[in-house]
């Protein structure tokens, strides 16, 4: 498989001054944009592996997922991270409340882009986080290669997407 791309990231904002001291204007714009471009292959700058997937995580419930076990498909090819460079999680829920954490798994965790197995970030409704790192973050199968979506509203199943971008070697 062959894989070249690029993930992007913006923002931009413009302010506006209200009367305050007998001033008023518009500045910005406050612009912040990094785009991560990527080719075929296994080194920095490389990706040659990618999966994604639509699924459900039930109400007060734990959805793991295994970045090394061979149950990972993409276009019907078993895929195996030796190393992942990139982690982008949308939470699909626009119900107030249907909170989603992300982040290592009780066994096995994938520490990845957190600082330990206990870390777990927020997305909430309609939200979405990425985790990117042109280096690659060491996955090793059976021991640390396991990350969990937790729904933590406790009244609704959650429906998100998941993109992960890695390497082979």
């Amino acid at each position: 498989m062959e894989i070249n791309g690029a993930l992007g990231v913006g923002f931009r904002a413009i302010q506006t001054l209200g009367t305050p001291k007998n001033r008023t204007g518009t500045f910005g714009p406050h612009l912040f944009e990094k785009t991560y471009t990527f080719t075929s292959g296994t080194a920095a700058g490389e990706a040659d592996l990618c999966w994604s997937d639509r699924r459900t995580v039930a109400a007060s419930a734990t959805d793991t997922i295994d970045l090394a076990g061979g149950g990972l498909k993409s276009l019907g090819a078993s895929v195996n991270f030796a190393k992942v460079t990139a982690i982008i999680i949308r939470n699909r829920s626009t119900t107030a409340g249907d909170v989603l954490q992300i982040g290592p798994a009780a066994a096995n965790g994938f520490v990845g882009p957190w600082v330990d197995a206990s870390d777990l970030n927020s997305i909430s409704p309609e939200g979405f986080a990425v985790f990117q790192n042109d280096t690659g973050w060491t996955v090793t199968g059976g021991s640390v290669d396991t990350i969990r979506i937790v729904e933590t509203g406790g009244a609704n199943s959650v429906v998100y997407d998941i993109f992960v971008l890695g390497r082979s070697a």
